[in-house]
């Protein structure tokens, strides 16, 4: 008689329906939206907010905070910045101004690198693991959240969505985490329509949330694919700026934090009085 094969996690391959079902309610990162090692994206336009978003999610997983309304897993998170040092800095600060708590298994894997498409990424000749996999491994940060921002610094492409989605695979894969892309990914105008790599993106992802300035003032977040949710669930946010230490010229500093200002009920029946007084 031969023995159960067995797949990833030593699972078997062949297993009840019972335990398939109970696996469902242990697999949330972010309540209905984000799964353990699974793929997102925060998009919008350049100035929408979406790497604030981004970061404010990322400290709410580390702390096991709601987020937006949704429950979150306290999980270690590593957040990988490619943009200006001194930003990241001043928005880190600005958040622990507001009374957020920034826990030693929120990591920030810094500087400027570019992964390419022409070699292996997660396995190098000599076969050392790549930088970042090497580093969230021997942080104990496994099974948790990985938030690259931004494609753009990151890849330097936006337009090559199946390498992207599959090297996001791969860096799931050796660390067991969750990752979450952020990027404008086609929201500059365009004159074909949905941009290739919007469209790509979101038929690859498990959820996408796309920031954007509201019509009605302020700013808000709109679900715009989920595997297990409703797509079209909308949130609104300010930028609220914070004053932070004095910069080097003995000058008050600010930088911005995310404020949730709930659910936009009844903002469809708004929109829906402005196009019949047309």
């Amino acid at each position: 008689m031969t023995e159960a094969s067995e797949g990833k996690d030593n699972q078997p391959l062949l297993r009840s329906a019972s335990a398939v079902q109970a696996d469902a309610s242990k697999a949330w990162l972010i309540d209905q939206l984000l799964e353990r090692g699974k793929l997102g994206v925060i998009y919008g336009p350049p100035k929408s907010g979406r790497s604030f978003v981004a970061l404010d999610l990322a400290v709410a997983a580390a702390n096991g905070e709601p987020w937006f309304g949704r429950q979150v897993k306290q999980v270690p998170v590593t957040y990988v910045w490619n943009g200006d040092a001194s930003s990241c800095s001043r928005r880190l600060e600005a958040l622990s101004k507001r009374g957020r708590r920034l826990p030693d298994t929120l990591r920030v894997f810094g500087g400027t690198f570019s992964w390419g498409f022409k070699r292996n990424l997660w396995d190098s000749g000599d076969k050392e693991p790549e930088p970042l996999v090497r580093e969230i491994n021997a942080a104990n940060a496994r099974d948790g959240l990985i938030v690259i921002d931004s494609v753009m610094e990151t890849w330097k492409v936006l337009n090559e969505v199946p390498h992207i989605v599959a090297e996001c695979a791969a860096l799931s894969e050796q660390t067991g985490c969750a990752v979450v892309l952020v990027d404008q990914f086609g929201t500059v105008s365009s004159t074909n329509g949905t941009p290739r790599e919007l469209s790509g993106i979101l038929g690859s992802v498990d959820f996408a949330v796309q920031v954007a300035p509201s019509q009605f003032g302020g700013r808000e977040w709109t679900v715009t694919a989920a595997r297990e949710a409703a797509s079209g669930e909308r949130r609104s946010f300010d930028l609220v700026p914070v004053q932070i230490s004095e910069n080097n010229f003995g000058h008050q500093s600010t930088a911005c934090v995310v404020e949730d200002r709930g659910v936009d009920r009844g903002l469809d029946e708004l929109r829906s009085a402005g196009q019949s007084e047309k």
